[in-house]
C-alpha cells in the first residue's frame, strides 16, 4: 500500500511580497502549499500590539480565523540604539 503525501495548506499572513518571497525559500524544502494573504479578500487587522511579536500574532489570528486555514504572521520595523530602540512597531508612522 503506497502512501500519498498530501501538501498541507499555510497562509503568510503578509502583504509585504519581499517577505512572502522570503519566507516562501524558508519552506521550499517542505510539503507545504504556502498561500499569499494576498490570495484572499480579507479585512485586514488592527495591528494594536505592542511588540513585534504580538503584532505578527494578530495578522496570523486574523488571516487564519477569516480563511479556515493555518497562518503565519510576521512584523518589523527599524530600531535605532541611538533612539532607544525607536521608532520600532511605529515605523510605518514616518
Amino acid at each position: 500500500m503506497t502512501h500519498q503525501i498530501l501538501k498541507k495548506n499555510l497562509v503568510i499572513a503578509s502583504h509585504n511580497q519581499g517577505k512572502v518571497s522570503e519566507i516562501n525559500e524558508l519552506f521550499e524544502t517542505y510539503e507545504i502549499n504556502l498561500i499569499p494573504v494576498s490570495n484572499f479578500k480579507l479585512k485586514e487587522p488592527v495591528e494594536n500590539g505592542i511588540s513585534f511579536r504580538e503584532n505578527a500574532l494578530i495578522k496570523a489570528r486574523a488571516a487564519s480565523k477569516q480563511t479556515g486555514y493555518i497562518a503565519i504572521g510576521d512584523d518589523s520595523g527599524l530600531c535605532i540604539n541611538a533612539l532607544n530602540g525607536n521608532p520600532g512597531i511605529f515605523s510605518d508612522d514616518f
